[in-house]
């Protein structure tokens, strides 16, 4: 029993840090896009307090027009973000 444990953890621990390894290769190759904002509040469940007068500033303020807004919401309140 203790071994099969032991074999399992360790099985665990290799597919963990292969998975890591090939999120971090993906990640480090990705160009980013300079003109693009992700915005989320709350996990996507509300967007409220300093983080929705950053985005009303950006979305208003002309200085800022050349900015690609992307929010991240939850579908149940994706009617409310939206408008």
């Amino acid at each position: 029993m203790a071994l099969k444990k032991s074999a399992k953890k360790i099985l665990n621990k290799i597919k963990t840090r292969i998975w890591f390894s090939l999120y971090y290769g993906i990640y480090q190759k990705s160009k980013l896009d300079k003109n693009l904002v992700l915005i989320e509040s709350r996990s996507g469940s509300d967007l409220a307090g300093n983080i929705l007068y950053i985005t009303k500033e950006l979305y208003e303020n002309p200085d800022y027009r050349r900015l690609k807004l992307c929010i991240s919401a939850k579908s149940f309140k994706f009617q409310e973000v939206r408008a």
